[in-house]
């Protein structure tokens, strides 16, 4: 790892653990020597950050110029925090650690009065309904996501194809080519809302039926918004001509 890069590490580190943060613990974190983290700290001292604390006590982060100010109000903050607290508690490993991230990183850039509403943590959240959906998959020996959602999102983001195999609620197993949209983040299911080659047409797939995925050299760039886009026009459609059919009842 270059140097730079350790030092925003370390940064974050000092954000993202509870201070003072001892200089094992720095190590053991960014897995380096204790020598290294020393040196680290002086280093990010001589570039303006504010950290108190020395050798065989801990660190605490005091001033933290690398990140401007920022200028939220109380509910804004509550919001933002939220927001967060819903990924932690409902999305993926990597959607969970990225969103702690972003969290910890909001204090030090808060004025101290709307700092203390981010501290507070008067709105939390939690989702036992996915707790229990993910307690049964595993109880009944079977994954809970047998396909990483990372490589969902990669293939999203950089509008390539995916082959699949996909078993429905039937049991029936089938071998596909999507492309994915998007992923809905659900207390009863993870969706991922694709463009169907087999079917010609839309449709959502459940990520724990999933057999397998691969990317694929084919891409469908640059059709994601586009498609994404007429996907909720025609579910908006749908909701429209329910409520007429509802309402002549």
């Amino acid at each position: 790892m270059r140097r730079a890069d350790r030092l925003l590490e370390l940064l974050q580190a000092l954000r993202r653990l509870t201070p003072p943060v001892t200089a094992a613990l720095l190590a053991r974190t960014l897995e380096v020597s204790v020598r290294t983290i020393y040196r680290d700290i002086e280093a990010l001292r001589r570039l303006g950050v504010g950290i108190d604390g020395e050798a065989g006590f801990g660190y605490l982060l005091t001033e933290d110029h690398a990140l401007p100010p920022l200028m939220f109000t109380g509910p804004e903050v509550e919001a933002l925090a939220l927001g967060l607290r819903k990924v932690m508690a409902i999305g993926d490993q990597e959607l969970a650690e990225a969103a702690e991230n972003a969290l910890t990183k909001l204090g030090p850039v808060l004025p101290k009065p709307v700092r203390t509403e981010l501290e507070s943590g008067i709105l939390l959240a939690h989702s036992y309904t996915r707790e229990r959906r993910l307690a049964e998959l595993a109880s009944g020996g079977a994954s809970p996501k047998p396909v990483d959602p990372v490589l969902i999102r990669k293939a999203a983001r950089e509008e390539r194809k995916l082959n699949i195999g996909y078993r429905d609620e039937q049991g029936r197993h089938t071998e596909r080519i999507i492309w994915p949209l998007a992923i809905a983040y659900l207390d009863t299911a993870d969706l991922v809302i694709a463009w169907c080659e087999l079917r010609g047409d839309f449709r959502t797939f459940r990520l724990d039926r999933f057999l397998n995925a691969s990317m694929i050299e084919s891409s469908f760039r640059p059709n994601r918004v586009s498609k994404l886009r007429l996907f909720f026009d025609r579910m908006a459609e749908q909701r429209c001509q329910r409520s007429v059919a509802e309402a002549a009842e």
